[in-house]
């Protein structure tokens, strides 16, 4: 197997591997949901920290896809929940680093309730 280091990146010239910087946080604009069977909830990542993560990506997980979906948009900043049927759960954002991780609560009522 051949490994690959990551290089310097201030084009000095070397090839010192240099440690990769992991996320420390982020913010959503989003706390907790309260909703009914239908209804969609946009959240927004902000606020990445530090500026210079190596990896920025943050993947959104249901704890329950049967009660609520997570579908990322194209840039992954934002991600549509969509209520599915009664009952609670979580929906967590984690970054693909495993430095920063944030959690909301969401209650699904039904329609007509």
């Amino acid at each position: 197997m051949t490994r690959r280091a990551v290089t310097n990146p201030d084009h000095s010239g070397t090839n010192a591997p240099v440690s990769p910087v992991l996320m420390q946080g982020f913010d959503l604009d989003h706390g907790d949901v309260n909703g009914k069977i239908g209804d969609e909830v946009k959240v927004t990542i902000s606020n990445i920290k530090p500026d210079n993560v190596t990896n920025g990506n943050i993947t959104a997980t249901s704890q329950d896809p049967t009660i609520v979906s997570v579908t990322p948009d194209a840039n992954s900043l934002v991600a549509d929940l969509q209520l599915l049927k009664a009952g609670q759960t979580k929906v967590v954002w984690k970054s693909n680093d495993g430095g920063a991780t944030k959690e909301i609560n969401v209650t699904v009522t039904e329609a007509n309730a």
